[in-house]
């Protein structure tokens, strides 16, 4: 029988043999694919159609994945389809084709339906619920006070932020709930959602979705080179970030925050930006007008991998900056760490709860821009602390590869499919 995965992720069928989709994603299933060859006949992905215009636009940074490698796309609506048209013309063939499919499926693997006048994911959990079909669910971030965030930046109106408060909220928390009553195994991306849903349940765990390999991790020699680079006062901090240049990201904050910075230290600080996105002119315009050409650098984005890992590592970059304007769970925290990055980021659930765990975050008040740049100078006057920080990054790095937590999933999954404890699995 088939492994099921049902994600809000998009895809787009380049061939009748081949798809793409994002990148890391697509790994991610190739790695997940080969842990579980021997246990599923093949793994299925049901997600969004992407557009042919989006897909020609962001090509050149999606992967493809071929039917050989047993990974079949299921397409279920359009990504950019409007909730009317979702219920009235798709919503019964996407219920008859995520039927007919799970009952193929031995187990489910889905998730957390943000959007939710688009529910595919919790439709599938439903379905595969009342087909007694073993089912994951995962939710991989605490959303619970990205209203009040997103209210105190501005970014929504209180009309907004109460709509979400009291109606979306409440149905994406239902859905924690059904998942934890009737799911066989509940992975949450937070210790708190584990400790404020699970309440102790063995079947409720926390985890990390990684994607770096051991690979990708800094070696002994380079760490040691930075570590030592790092000792030597008379280099200045260079600062960095690298994913998608969109608002929530908070890099304008950042920049100010460097601003604030070079002003009070004359230090030549650098910020070096890899990525591309809405944002970019914006941002640009914003060095432009603070007179930043030369502290803050655009890089083009490089695909995930060694080409990414390598470029941190050329570029010098010393810290990672992460501001953003709400609850937020990015992967390049632990690629960071795997470039033996630490990182300096304002005090959300997520960085504190690494900060707790990894000693490699740094946290500032959110989301104060004076305070950012006051922890930017600490960081670069406390160098031993720094350097503390760096091997931190490298050694949970190692801890936490993408292997490492597939086969933790991987055990889980066999477990339940087999009516196993999960008590004493870690």
């Amino acid at each position: 029988m088939d492994y099921l995965i049902v994600t809000q992720a998009a895809g787009y069928p380049v061939s009748p043999t081949k798809f793409a989709t994002e990148s890391a994603f697509a790994e991610h299933l190739r790695l997940l694919r080969k842990k579980t060859k021997h246990d599923f006949d093949k793994m299925v992905v049901a997600m969004p159609l992407l557009s042919e215009v989006t897909y020609q636009a962001n090509k050149k940074h999606l992967a493809e994945i071929e039917t050989t490698e047993e990974i079949i796309f299921l397409p279920l609506h359009p990504q950019d389809i409007s909730f009317v048209k979702f219920w009235y013309q798709h919503f019964f063939n996407i219920k008859k084709r995520l039927s007919g499919q799970i009952k193929k499926t031995k187990i489910v693997h889905s998730g957390l339906s943000t959007d939710i006048w688009r529910p595919t994911s919790f439709i599938s959990i439903y379905l595969a619920w009342r087909l007694k079909k073993k089912t994951l669910y995962f939710v991989d971030i605490d959303n619970r006070k990205s209203a009040w965030m997103n209210y105190q930046t501005g970014t929504w109106s209180l009309k907004s932020y109460l709509l979400c408060r009291y109606v979306y909220d409440k149905l994406r928390s239902a859905q924690i709930k059904f998942a934890v009553k009737r799911c066989a195994l509940v992975m949450l991306k937070s210790a708190k959602l584990v400790r404020d849903y699970g309440k102790g349940q063995p079947h409720v765990k926390n985890f990390f979705d990684t994607v770096h390999s051991t690979e990708h991790i800094l070696n002994k020699d380079k760490l040691e080179q930075k570590c030592t680079y790092l000792h030597d006062t008379n280099h200045p901090i260079n600062f960095g970030f690298f994913g998608r240049l969109v608002a929530y990201k908070g890099l304008d904050r950042c920049i100010k925050a460097l601003h604030l910075a070079l002003q009070k230290t004359k230090r030549p600080f650098k910020f070096h930006i890899i990525g591309t996105g809405e944002e970019d002119e914006t941002l640009k315009i914003l060095v432009k007008d603070l007179k930043l050409e030369e502290h803050v650098i655009f890089h083009p984005p490089v695909p995930y991998g060694t080409e990414l890992f390598q470029k941190i590592y050329d570029l010098g970059i010393d810290i990672l900056l992460a501001a953003p304007l709400r609850e937020d769970t990015p992967r390049s925290a632990f690629d960071s760490f795997a470039a033996g990055v630490p990182i300096l980021a304002y005090d959300i659930a997520y960085y504190d709860d690494l900060k707790d765990t990894s000693g490699a975050v740094i946290t500032s008040p959110w989301p104060n821009v004076e305070k950012m740049a006051e922890t930017m100078i600490t960081c670069d006057q406390n160098r031993q602390k720094l350097i503390k920080m760096t091997r931190a990054a490298v050694e949970f790095a190692h801890q936490n590869t993408q292997d490492i937590w597939l086969d933790r999933r991987v055990k889980w999954t066999k477990a339940i499919c087999e009516d196993e404890s999960l008590s004493d699995i870690s």
